[in-house]
Parts: structure tokens; sequence; C-alpha cells
């Protein structure tokens, strides 16, 4: 069968006729038909600015030559089907659609309104609800105009997102404000704060709580059980939230509330450290008094500090969470502190490898994994807090678990 093809478009103004391909003047379309040599149907002329468009629909047989050639200021189309050509829409209807937006505006707003009312009256059940006990905000705070017009910056901030995760934040930060009554460093920050948390995702909270609880705070877990609740409880929560995208961490750079840097800081070493004391496989007596001068290898004998290995009981270890609290509980046994270095040194090189780490947590802290693999993939190793970004990272930790460490800790 036939391919239907646009062969030419032919525009007569004034007595001359221009057309594109085809060099030819003053003849008749029907004339213009035959000198192609091919038939051909022909709409209507439709009139356009003055002048009469003709467009003629040529059938070729297939695999004929098909080259279209365009003039200046012409647009030339080939298609196997018929075809629709778009020119947009008039301004008759533009005018329209706008008339029809603009009589629905209103309707639009009105529902708008209900939607901010409803969300400050849940913002302000949310804060009377913490300003309740004089133990987490106070009330004298509400005579401070610099206090108020806080207030009036984060209403509006939960008012426009909506975003439940910004409202608690948000809430806390409130409260922590509501303690200051001078106008100091802490104060000031908190300020910050809220103006900042209005403009964050549920990553850059996470992010932001994430190096804070492993850069910044340290917890005095007294077993070993008391680490794997800690993990689960502060750690776990954030870990979906961890964008792997580094335009995250540099969106909170841009806003100061965080520098990518260049040193990283490994996480098992972070662990070996601060928690030294429950994750170590443990030492023979013979090694510990090995590492001890002559006339003191018998200094731990009998002694509380030493105690049967957490994680393997025919060995050997020190009663003590890490390094520092060895030496504020040994002082008194006679040992210099390079002594007592000495043998915590013995001690910690048979601390967990990462490896055995995340073997040995597993299955009580299923997401150890997880946590080594975003610490080292993303900027997080390399992601240091400003004071406003640690101020944001406490209140986001504080509204997922029980974290209630004061943020003056941090910020003076």
């Amino acid at each position: 069968m036939p391919c239907c093809k646009i062969h030419a478009l032919v525009n007569w103004s004034g007595g001359d006729e221009h057309r594109t391909g085809i060099g030819s003047s003053g003849h008749s379309s029907n004339h213009l038909l035959r000198r192609i040599g091919r038939s051909c149907r022909h709409e209507a002329p439709t009139e356009a600015g003055g002048e009469r468009w003709v467009y003629c629909h040529s059938v070729r047989p297939r695999h004929q030559d098909r080259r279209l050639e365009v003039a200046g200021n012409s647009v030339g189309i080939q298609s196997g089907r018929d075809t629709t050509v778009n020119q947009g829409l008039s301004p008759t209807d533009l005018r329209q659609i706008i008339e029809t937006l603009a009589a629905q505006l209103p309707a639009y707003a009105a529902v708008a309104r209900e939607i901010v009312e409803a969300r400050l009256k849940d913002f302000e059940e949310r804060v009377l609800e913490r300003f309740v006990n004089p133990q987490t905000a106070r009330s004298e705070a509400f005579k401070d105009p610099d206090f108020q017009y806080l207030l009036g910056r984060a209403q509006h901030a939960y008012a426009r997102s909506g975003d439940k995760v910004i409202r608690d934040t948000l809430v806390d930060l409130i409260a922590q404000r509501s303690k200051q009554s001078d106008r100091n460093r802490l104060a000031l920050g908190l300020n910050e704060a809220v103006e900042r948390a209005s403009v964050l995702t549920s990553n850059e909270f996470a992010e932001l709580s994430l190096a804070y609880l492993f850069r910044y705070t340290r917890e005095r877990t007294p077993s070993q059980d008391a680490l794997v609740t800690y993990l689960n409880t502060r750690m776990a929560p954030l870990l979906p939230e961890i964008s792997e995208s580094r335009s995250s961490y540099a969106y909170l750079e841009s806003l100061s509330l965080a520098a990518i840097g260049l040193a990283g800081i490994n996480l098992m070493e972070m662990f070996k450290t601060n928690y030294g004391g429950l994750i170590a496989k443990g030492v023979s007596m013979e090694e510990i008094k090995a590492h001890l001068p002559d006339g003191k290898k018998d200094v731990f004998n009998g002694s509380p500090l030493v105690r049967p290995c957490l994680n393997d009981d025919t060995k050997f270890q020190f009663n003590a969470l890490d390094r520092e609290t060895f030496h504020e509980t040994a002082t008194h046994i006679g040992l210099s502190k390079n002594e007592l270095d000495n043998v915590w040194n013995a001690q910690e090189n048979t601390v967990w490898s990462k490896e055995e780490m995340i073997h040995n947590l597993s299955p009580r802290v299923p997401t150890i994994g997880e946590l080594f693999r975003l610490w080292e993939s993303t900027p997080l190793n390399v992601l240091s807090l400003t004071s406003v970004g640690i101020a944001i990272g406490h209140a986001n930790l504080v509204r997922i678990s029980d974290f209630r460490a004061d943020l003056s800790i941090w910020i003076t």
C-alpha cells in the first residue's frame, strides 16, 4: 500500500507562489500537482495573516527517495501516516485557564488556612506538654521578647512544612532555649539551631545525630548488655535515614552546621578507646606480670582491679571500661602512669577486630554491620560539627531515644 507523505506546503503571497523544495511560480495548485507528477489530494486553503496556505499530501511508493529540502523560515515534516502539527495554546485558551485558576484561589487559600491552623494547634500542644514539667523547660522564658520571637519562628517553620521530625526537634530546641536566661553562646546557638532545623530533611537530622553520637559522646556502659542496649536504642534508629549521597553532607556544610574534613575517625578505634574493657579477648596473669617491673609483678594478685574476661572466662581483664577509668581506679596500687599504660596496652592488643566486632555483636545488634558500612562509605567519618550542628544533633537524639545529656557540656 502506498505511503502517505506531506510533500509540500504552498504559500501564495500576492501573485507569486513560494513553496519549499520545488522551484516554480505563477501556477495553480492543480498545475503544481501535475508538475510534481504524483496523484495527490489537498485540503481547502486556510487563511493565516492575509496569506493562503494549502497543505498538499503526495502519495509516494515505498522505498522512493524521501529527501526534503527546507528554505528559510519554513519547517519540513515527514511522516508515514497522517500528521498533526500543534502550534500551542492560543491567547484565548491561556486567558480561560488563568481565569479558571483565579476563580479557584479563594478555595485553595481556605484549605491552606485550615491546614495552618491545625498545625499551629498541634505545635502549641506539644510545647505546652514540655513546659508542664519545670525540669524540662522554664515557663518564665515566655516573658523574654527574644524567646517569643524564636517561638514564632518555630511555629512558622512547622506550619510551612508539617514535618513531624521538624516539629519534635523544634519543640526540644525551644525547651532547651527556655532554660537560658542570659544572652550567652548557648542561647544564641539554640536560636540559630531553630532557624536551621526548619530547612533540614530527615537525612540531615540523622547524619548530625550519628556524627554527634560517636564523635562527641561516650556512654559509660558498665556491661556488654548496656552497650548492646545503647547501640540498639540510639544508633540503630538513625541508620535508615542516613543518606549515601554526598550532596546531603555538602548541604550541611553550606548551612554552617558541619565541615567535611580530610582526616577521618576510625570507628573501630573509637570503640577500642571508649569501650575496650567490654570487647577484649583477655590476657593471662603471666602476660600481665610480664609487663610489670621487678618488685611490682604481684600488685594485681587478688586485686578487684582484675576480673575474669567477659568474652573468655579462661583469661583475665582489668575491671575498667577504658584506659581513663583504669588510671583513675588504679592510682593507689603504686604503679606509675607509664606502668599502668604498659599493662593496659597488653589488654588493648586483644580487642576485637572490626570483623570480630560485627560477627560477635550481630546476633544482638543486627545493624552493627550496616553502621560500619555507612560510616566508612559516606562523609560521616570526616564530618565535624559546629556548635549549631551539635545542638540540632543533640535535639534529634533526644527525640528518638532516652538520651538526656545536658547540652551545656558541649556548648558553653
